[in-house]
């Protein structure tokens, strides 16, 4: 390999770890949290619906999410997800990471991905911060933000308490 190649190379290799402003991305990593085989696995028997208490929580965090809130605050309202997935995207050649999902069940008829379920699925950016979170099957259900999302700030809620009313 000749020196113009490799320098081609170490220019290509430090572009693709930049976003489209130029900015650095960080190299994804798992959060730990449950993921769709692992809630199969806690699960074992469907239909599945959430306990009263957790589908309580899930549904009226839901309603206090905005976009650009940032994941631990999600978590702080919701409680963690039953599903955490890195995303990469577009789809084909070319692929990079592009945030990542996290997935509430409400309702699930089997281990098998079903529209109908109910259930909240919230989307992040690279930088951890809602850009596009939907709901379906059950009242209340909406749409925050657009699956195109893009986040310019941060929205901060150092004040969030669980379980107190005001």
């Amino acid at each position: 390999m000749n020196i113009g190649t490799l320098f081609l190379i170490l220019i290509f290799g430090a572009c693709s770890m930049l976003d489209t402003h130029g900015q650095a991305v960080a190299e994804p990593v798992s959060d730990g949290l449950p993921r769709s085989e692992d809630f199969d696995d806690i699960v074992r028997q469907y239909p599945y619906k959430a306990s009263a208490e957790r589908r309580a929580k899930i549904v009226s965090g839901f309603k206090l999410i905005a976009q650009c809130m940032l994941r631990k605050d999600i978590a702080a309202l919701m409680g963690n997800p039953d599903d955490s997935q890195i995303d990469f995207g577009p789809k084909g050649p070319g692929e990079k990471w592009i945030g990542s999902s996290w997935t509430y069940y409400l309702e699930k008829q089997s281990a098998l991905i079903n529209e109908h379920d109910a259930k909240v699925e919230i989307n992040f950016d690279t930088e951890n911060r809602v850009v596009w979170a939907t709901s379906h099957g059950f009242d209340g259900a909406r749409e925050v933000g657009n699956v195109q999302g893009k986040c310019r700030f941060t929205i901060r809620t150092p004040d969030i308490k669980i379980g107190v009313r005001s």
